[in-house]
């Protein structure tokens, strides 16, 4: 018998989620009639099943669209179909996103009957799962934390946000209560309960983050927060020491905490002591690798592989095997991912940083004293502020690029030192990054503000960084 009613309702079908969703339960629950939405119409939707499965390849998204498509006793509502009959359904699974899109505004009166896919992963999964969350760095650390999980258990399950992860309902079947789930949890996903807490849940830092979707940022705090709130003594939560928000969660956590921080001693948790990684843990001291050993630049990295150490500590992985991993570890694509040396200048592609905390912590990571620091930035704001970024921006850059768009006139009228430059185009800011860039320079893009939402419909070839940097070489 299905727990979510005789008619579930799955919105967004050619999302991850939604495809994911909607596949699941129709193997799960053939007796449940099943409704597909998808807003665009029905011979657009293979194209947009495309864009949103990056992971899969286009020819296996393809194959993946036209299944979905052929699914028997499903009934598909496209185009001018879209939502319609929700007043008949037991339960409506809604994608994080749901409430970006003006066409979704009818959902708001059938909140009561929402679910997603991440409390169906909470609802059904037979094992632990270690759930991560932050408003930085939390696609790092997950991805982190999947990679020592599944080398020391192999059958561990991983599922990010990120387009290029794959949703895995399909494999739970195979899982047993010995086994474990990673999920990263964005505050989208939290708005929904998800009815329990993570085993070990991970915060890695609350800071102002997409605040234009939240009445303020306490409203944003408690969102964050909300992964814990139907924590139970026995599961534990893995806090940032350094984070001021984080530190308050400290004190009011239901479970157990293993704090860490890049910065103090902590009498229980893992830290930073004299250039060593230590876990403290029950009066026992035991030391991890030395911080030099870690491959990636930057404390928020390190901040991130500290908490990485504590999860998997927590998940019973031996010390010596998360070392291991860690020395092993390359950047996420499009987080301060090196992508080339042209004529002895680096350039990066941290187009994931999307809120000016990132940009700060990448700027601070990749600046040289033996060479010019080049900014390419711009997008829309996600309601954070850019002061700081901009006092960042005059103490370690040279010279900022900037993608013509409302962060970039805001953030330009706070830069006073750096020299400025604005461009419509990216393969303009490129081409004047290489044309004033000198030998022992870094091109750091980085757009410290919504870049892929804001440029899709403005810009030409605004995912081709890493295509502009390879022409630039070829010059």
């Amino acid at each position: 018998m299905c727990p979510y009613g005789k008619v579930i309702h799955v919105v967004g079908v050619a999302g991850t989620e939604g495809a994911a969703l909607l596949q699941y339960l129709h193997q799960k629950y053939p007796k449940v009639s099943l409704v597909a939405h998808n807003s665009g119409p029905r011979q657009q939707f293979i194209k947009a099943f495309r864009l949103t499965h990056i992971a899969l390849g286009k020819a296996n998204a393809l194959q993946a669209a036209q299944d979905i498509l052929e699914l028997e006793n499903v009934r598909y509502c496209f185009g001018d179909e879209y939502l319609s009959d929700l007043d008949e359904a037991d339960t409506i699974f809604v994608p994080q996103s749901w409430y970006l899109y003006k066409e979704n505004a009818v959902l708001e009166g059938y909140r009561e009957k929402f679910r997603s896919i991440t409390r169906l992963y909470f609802d059904l999964f037979p094992g632990k799962i270690i759930g991560v969350t932050g408003s930085n760095g939390k696609t790092t650390t997950t991805n982190f934390i999947a990679e020592v999980m599944q080398r020391f258990h192999p059958q561990t399950l991983f599922s990010g946000n990120d387009r290029r992860a794959n949703q895995v309902l399909s494999q739970i079947e195979e899982s047993s209560a010995e086994d474990w789930l990673v999920l990263e949890i964005s505050n989208r996903q939290l708005m929904i309960d998800l009815g329990k807490s993570p085993d070990i849940g991970v915060i890695t830092n609350i800071t102002p983050n997409h605040l234009q979707e939240y009445e303020n940022f306490a409203a944003y705090a408690r969102c964050k927060a909300s992964l814990l709130q139907h924590q139970t003594e026995d599961q534990w939560s893995v806090l940032n020491w350094d984070d001021p928000e984080s530190r308050k969660l400290i004190e009011i956590d239901g479970g157990e905490t293993f704090p860490f921080s890049t910065k103090e001693q902590l009498s229980r948790g893992v830290f930073v002591h004299f250039g060593k990684i230590i876990v403290k843990h029950a009066d026992e001291k035991q030391e991890v690798m030395p911080v030099a050993d870690f491959p990636l630049k930057g404390e928020h990295n390190l901040s991130n592989a500290l908490a990485t150490i504590a999860a998997c500590y927590l998940a019973d992985v031996p010390l010596a095997e998360i070392a291991q991993t860690l020395r092993s570890l390359e950047p996420i694509p499009q987080r301060m991912e090196f992508v080339q040396k042209v004529q002895q200048v680096e350039y990066y592609n941290d187009t994931a940083s999307t809120v000016p905390e990132s940009t700060i912590a990448a700027i601070k990571a990749l600046k040289k004293e033996d060479g010019k620091l080049i900014l390419i930035a711009g997008g829309s704001s996600k309601g954070s502020e850019y002061q700081q970024l901009a006092e960042t921006i005059d103490e370690h850059v040279a010279t900022v690029l900037f993608l013509k768009s409302p962060v970039a006139e805001e953030l330009s009228s706070f830069v006073n030192k750096a020299e400025q430059f604005s461009y419509e185009l990216l393969q303009e800011a490129v081409q004047k990054a290489q044309e004033i860039s000198t030998p022992n320079d870094v091109v750091l893009f980085s757009p410290a503000a919504e870049y892929f939402v804001y440029f899709k419909d403005k810009m030409p070839g605004y995912k081709n960084f890493r295509h502009m940097v390879s022409n630039v070489s070829e010059e």
